[in-house]
């Protein structure tokens, strides 16, 4: 189509700004659309549907022979397509640097298969917020369309990838946006996608490779409308864990730490140890530490991770432990997935002999077929463990540290494990097999990191509060960091209470000096204050109304629903139990199990000091074993064909606990 002709059309309708952008953008057939369409509406005045659609295509077969256009993109399968009138909005998400083509072709054809398509070179609009755009994008998008290239899935020196951050907000913001990958060039899948399949669209310069990658995507978007996921060929057989939703909460308002990071950058490169354990006291963030290495995962350096929760007893599984991990380093090293068809580790992988010979599992699943595979060009890497004092916590012959100790000295010569733990002397004793350095987490350098987190906070809602009390960031950083001893949690606590005004700006140098004191604090406050050495006869009588609750959640395997809580607690569920759990609201917290909301207490550190018996807040986990094992065993003895998902999994182990196992 000739430059003058155009112009004529567009002078002729008053429409000198289309054409402008119609330059600006070069001959898109899109934005032809979008222009044509306009004048027919406004200055032809044709509101008509089916006539105003004919007369639109005739105007664009008279221009469209005579532009410049991209070869015509092959109409998807009428079986897979979305009728206009449905049309569901998808985010297409994909790294400019290595992807823009594709992206470019996919967002036509999606677009022709009747989607509409958000992609930020189309949707964000001049002198707009940039973050902003894109979040509203992802808010408003029914499915995430992911290209998975080695731009998009960076982490490093040369910038962090906005695309990880996307797929973060679609799985974590409330309700999560199911996502459908693609792989485009070659690259490891970020944590958060790897159960997911993804479409191979590495060849799709192909047409055949791309039509048929375009006719799975279409699919696939159909599925995540419909609630059905595309999960890796070996999720059945391996069950892997996913950690994302734990690791997400664990390293919000994240800082600080980067020395930390050095010291495993360097032990990395220089030392010859197989472990490394980083050490600390319940609630100095090792969690949050584990979190960020996972998220940020510079240069691909953890290929597998695992995070041991005392009270979700699968994670203490070493089966589970090995399987999970097999299917992450999978996920990983496409090599190592090829090795998973060998039916020798098949076998090695399998439930029974994983739940009877973890070790075994361990060394012939994962470890025997890593030697097979080639040093990785990245250097050095590693597998990564949150929380081994936790995973002590098992009862069974074998633990995850049995696991990994027994083959330490089996490792590749490119392979390390990175753990943390609790810095007590008897933990510490069991995992001297690791024959590991230790870096201590209450190092100095971390009081430094404590006080930019509390600055960090005080720039939000409290700023206010602070004005007012006419206290400056320094002074409430300085009496956080003399009362926290270093440790986070503390400081996260304080910071909460002050922002609930149950602590005061006013009052700093009356903090509680330390965890446990905080705690204290907590339950004289909501229960009444002890008097000498005991409770006032107030206190007490408000007191036993939430032990049995309290002894059943130190006590409990795994987050129970409000109605294994109130039968396991006997508290009444409609009266009494609601009024509990708002008095306890700050040390408790309220998981998903599917989509039936449990509850748990907050942290291990609130269970830990419940079960001290030199206060009298005490709270006894061998009394809570008793309420549970007669609960489960009252619900396994009525439904033995269908019991409730607690009892089913954990009323035996109970019954075991208590000797009464007879009943």
């Amino acid at each position: 189509m000739s430059h003058e002709r155009l112009r004529a059309i567009l002078e002729s309708c008053g429409q000198l700004e289309h054409l402008q952008a119609f330059e600006a953008q070069g001959y898109d057939d899109a934005l032809l659309s979008v222009i044509t369409e306009e004048v027919l509406a406004n200055e032809i005045g044709i509101k008509g549907g089916g006539y105003r659609k004919k007369i639109l295509k005739a105007i664009q077969a008279a221009l469209a022979p005579q532009c410049p256009r991209e070869p015509e993109p092959a109409t998807p399968d009428p079986s897979t397509s979305t009728p206009s009138e449905e049309r569901t909005k998808i985010f297409l998400s994909y790294g400019r640097r290595d992807a823009a083509d594709i992206a470019e072709r996919l967002h036509r054809d999606l677009t022709a298969a009747g989607f509409e398509v958000w992609r930020d070179t189309q949707e964000i609009r001049s002198g707009s917020q940039w973050q902003d755009e894109i979040e509203a994008g992802l808010r408003s998008a029914q499915v995430v369309v992911s290209l998975l290239s080695p731009h998009a899935v960076r982490r490093g020196k040369d910038g962090d990838s906005v695309c990880l951050d996307e797929l973060a907000f679609a799985r974590h913001s409330p309700p999560p946006t199911p996502i459908v990958p693609a792989m485009v060039a070659p690259c490891e899948p970020p944590f958060c996608i790897y159960k997911l399949d993804y479409v191979h669209l590495m060849e799709w310069k192909s047409e055949a490779v791309y039509q048929a990658g375009l006719k799975r995507i279409i699919q696939g978007i159909h599925d995540a409308k419909e609630g059905k996921t595309s999960l890796r060929a070996w999720d059945a057989q391996l069950r892997p864990m996913d950690f994302t939703d734990y690791l997400y909460h664990k390293r919000r308002k994240f800082v600080g730490r980067e020395w930390l990071f050095e010291e495993i950058d360097l032990w990395r490169y220089e030392s010859e140890e197989r472990a490394l354990l980083i050490t600390g006291d319940p609630g100095a963030g090792k969690s949050s530490v584990v979190a960020q290495l996972v998220h940020n995962n510079t240069d691909g350096q953890v290929i597998g991770y695992h995070c041991c929760q005392s009270n979700e007893i699968e994670t203490l599984l070493p089966s589970r432990f090995v399987q999970s991990l097999a299917a992450m380093i999978a996920s990983r090293l496409p090599d190592y997935a090829a090795q998973l068809e060998v039916p020798a580790v098949a076998a090695a992988l399998d439930k029974k002999r994983c739940e009877s010979d973890p070790n075994g599992a361990f060394l012939e699943g994962i470890l025997q077929p890593l030697h097979a595979l080639p040093n990785p060009e990245e250097g050095v890497r590693y597998i990564l463990v949150d929380a081994l004092d936790e995973a002590m916590g098992h009862a069974g012959s074998h633990t995850i540290v049995d696991v990994l100790a027994s083959r330490i000295e089996r490792l590749p010569p490119w392979l390390r494990i990175v753990a943390t733990t609790r810095k007590e002397p008897l933990i510490l004793q069991k995992l001297s097999a690791l024959r590991a350095k230790s870096i201590d987490a209450s190092d100095p350098r971390n009081l430094a990191d404590l006080g930019l987190f509390v600055r960090t906070r005080l720039q939000g809602a409290l700023a206010e509060k602070m004005t007012i009390a006419k206290v400056t960031s320094d002074d409430v950083v300085k009496r956080i960091s003399e009362r926290s001893g270093g440790n986070f949690l503390y400081a996260v606590r304080v910071l909460d209470g002050l922002e609930r005004d149950h602590f005061s700006f006013n009052e700093l140098d009356n903090l509680p000096q330390g965890l446990n004191a905080l705690y204290l604090d907590f339950f004289q406050r909501i229960f009444g204050k002890i008097q000498g050495r005991d409770l006032s006869p107030e206190a007490e009588v408000s007191f036993q109304k939430a032990r049995p609750l309290l002894e059943v959640l130190i006590a409990a395997r795994e987050p129970l629903t409000i109605e294994e809580l109130s039968a396991a607690s006997g508290i009444d569920q409609e009266t009494e139990l609601p009024h509990l759990e708002r008095k306890l609201a700050q040390i408790l917290s309220a998981p998903l199990r599917g989509s039936v909301r449990t509850v748990a207490l907050y942290h291990k550190s609130i269970a830990d000091w419940l079960a001290l018996k030199d206060h009298v807040f005490f709270v006894s986990a061998k009394q809570g074993i008793e309420r549970l094992a007669r609960y489960t065993a009252s619900v396994l003895a009525k439904t033995r064909s269908n019991p409730g998902w607690y009892a089913r999994r954990h009323g035996v182990a109970h019954c075991v606990q208590t000797g009464d196992w007879e009943t």
